[in-house]
């Protein structure tokens, strides 16, 4: 199966979406998926065009702009493609301040747990068809560059008051021979 640059970054996207879905973790003596831990977790691609129609609470998972390098190395070039990603975090479900306060750092907390505790993740085949392939891995990819923050409050809905970032890389090689 031949992997191409187009396929790839459709590709890592989609596995990042999956893989937030998916994950595990154990918090307390209960294992889980961030969905399992946080009721009505809402996790989407995209940054919304409404906040106020989102529904809390909610991650959205942003593919920035693609930085790509070369490395030559004893006549074999690597390339590398990084592949920068916004998590952007909305509490507010919640009536109490505290509560929302609450939720928002501890998903804040368990996002960059997730990305930190994995070296790596799959990236699986998404046909234009929509029929995703689980059972085959086109390859692995680095995470890294795990950072986070608050965002300060903007405005008095409840979306615009418990917000967060989680930025994170993922770096794809691939060695190009040139003899």
């Amino acid at each position: 199966m031949s992997v191409t640059i187009t396929n790839i970054i459709s590709n890592i996207n989609q596995s990042v979406f999956y893989w937030f879905n998916n994950a595990s973790y154990t918090k307390g003596s209960t294992v889980g998926s961030l969905r399992d831990h946080f009721d009505g977790l809402n996790i989407k691609l995209g940054f919304p065009s409404a906040l106020d129609k989102l529904s809390l609470p909610a991650l959205t998972i942003e593919l920035e702009p693609v930085l790509e390098q070369d490395d030559e190395v004893f006549g074999q070039y690597t390339q590398q493609i990084v592949f920068p990603f916004t998590i952007y975090g909305f509490s507010g479900a919640h009536d109490q301040d505290g509560d929302n306060r609450y939720t928002r750092d501890a998903l804040k907390n368990d996002v960059r747990f997730l990305l930190q505790k994995s070296d790596y993740l799959n990236v699986y085949d998404f046909p234009a068809d929509g029929s995703p392939d689980f059972d085959t891995v086109l390859t692995d990819v680095e995470i890294t560059n795990v950072k986070s923050r608050d965002i300060s409050p903007t405005g008095p809905n409840k979306v615009d008051r418990y917000r967060f970032i989680v930025e994170f890389a993922i770096s794809y090689y691939w060695d190009i021979d040139l003899s």
